[in-house]
């Protein structure tokens, strides 16, 4: 039997250069891994393995072959990079909808951090234990108002097919209906991810609507 060829170490280094600017940290990784090529690390990937998970990781990075226009940034967008924006920013962006945060805005949480923590944006966003400190704290003041199932057994999403991040899309809807005293949609967990994102923006409204009415009262 012929031996499959193992993922070249110009394939490994891709891969994890892509990881960075995709905005993964470890755990998200490794779900994007066990999705694509049932595997948890790129140690032992075939070149084959290595070939689809560096093309997914394009994709997620929004890289492709032809040159991309940079778009001007929105006002209080920064173009933060490294392996801690992208769960920072999904973080931040559900407490802004869970009626947490007031304002959406990148340098809103920059602030924020550094407010909480000291740390300042270079660092947090590309040290790991810095960048999993702010990931904690977000986390933490989050739940001081709102009960949000952000963590689950890693054994179960694996059964479940599901990643930590859609698992932490469905605790966050989940949590605004409880706050709007109302059922979770019955076809919630077969919802996709876009869904989630237009259902979790909605409900963010109507949360938002729903506190400034009881600062009104």
């Amino acid at each position: 039997m012929l031996a499959v060829p193992l993922a070249t170490n110009q394939q490994k280094a891709a891969i994890h250069a892509l990881k960075t600017r995709a905005g993964l940290d470890d755990d998200h990784y490794r779900d994007m891994l066990r999705q694509q090529v049932s595997a948890t690390s790129s140690k032992n990937l075939t070149r084959d393995q290595a070939g689809r998970v560096i093309e997914h990781l394009k994709l997620i990075a929004g890289q492709s072959n032809a040159p991309a226009k940079k778009k001007p940034l929105a006002e209080g967008a920064l173009a933060l990079d490294g392996p801690y924006a992208g769960v920072c920013r999904a973080l931040w962006l559900a407490g802004w909808n869970l009626g947490v945060f007031e304002d959406r805005r990148d340098t809103a949480l920059v602030a924020f951090v550094e407010r909480q923590t000291g740390l300042k944006a270079m660092n947090w966003l590309r040290d790991e234990k810095d960048g999993r400190a702010v990931v904690e704290a977000l986390k933490a003041w989050i739940g001081r108002t709102t009960d949000v199932a952000w963590d689950a057994d890693a054994k179960m999403l694996r059964l479940r097919g599901i990643s930590i991040a859609r698992w932490r899309k469905l605790a966050v809807v989940r949590a605004q209906c409880r706050k709007l005293a109302e059922p979770a949609p019955a076809d919630l967990d077969a919802k996709s991810n876009d869904e989630l994102n237009r259902l979790q923006a909605e409900l963010g409204r109507r949360v938002r609507r729903l506190g400034e009415r009881r600062k009104r009262a």
